[in-house]
């Protein structure tokens, strides 16, 4: 895997806009046009096998990110409206055909990440509902104390990771496979994608690389 990063900081704008939603709308047009060809499904199977690397099943309910996004533009829904810097994650994630997490920086002490594979019984609740999803095999990004603590994934972010008005400092995390992404692609992926975050979601400023 290789992963681009934002660290976004000061996020000022909470609220959707007419603008905004013609331009998360255009997004996900780019990317249902797209859906289907060879390109995107050799980029879909690339991130399948990517997550089936370390054991993990991403299938039914554990599909990458942005296939169940994809599922609902193809069955005729719009993108879900949460504010501007998730629309613009689930905009952008379903255009380049890759899953997105966006978590609060606050989480990640001295601005280190850890990334591995979840452990045997390791899980997260992942909505408001109290659902959980099992984390064994799975790429996590952890932080935390130590950075222990699994907090986002490719398949669902955990509910304590979620960004919120009362944490205006973010980190997302795209996951890119080798096998089809290099890295001045994944650089350009993170650096236009942490314009628009700054852009629609009024940040005062963000900084972007890749590992």
């Amino acid at each position: 895997m290789i992963a681009g990063w934002v660290v976004l900081k000061g996020i000022r704008e909470w609220e959707s806009n007419d603008l905004l939603e013609a331009w998360v709308d255009e997004q996900a047009q780019i990317g249902l046009k797209a859906d289907g060809s060879p390109e995107s499904e050799k980029l879909r199977e690339a991130v399948r096998s990517m997550l089936r690397a370390g054991g993990f099943k991403p299938s039914g309910r554990s599909k990458p990110a942005q296939e169940y996004l994809m599922r609902g533009l193809r069955e005729g829904e719009r993108l879900p409206r949460i504010f501007p810097a998730v629309d613009v994650l689930n905009a952008t994630s379903v255009r380049i055909g890759l899953p997105i997490s966006i978590l609060q920086k606050d989480l990640f002490p001295d601005e280190q990440v850890g990334i591995r594979l979840g452990r045997q019984g390791e899980s997260y609740v992942f909505n408001g509902g109290g659902q959980e999803i099992s984390l064994e095999n799975l790429i996590v990004i952890c932080g935390g104390p130590e950075l222990l603590t699994p907090i986002g994934s490719p398949i669902k972010d955990s509910m304590i990771g979620k960004i919120t008005r009362d944490h205006p400092d973010a980190l997302a995390v795209i996951y890119g496979p080798k096998s089809c992404i290099d890295p001045s692609e994944m650089l350009r992926i993170a650096q236009g994608f942490g314009e628009n975050l700054k852009k629609w979601s009024k940040a005062e400023d963000f900084t972007f690389g890749c590992e």
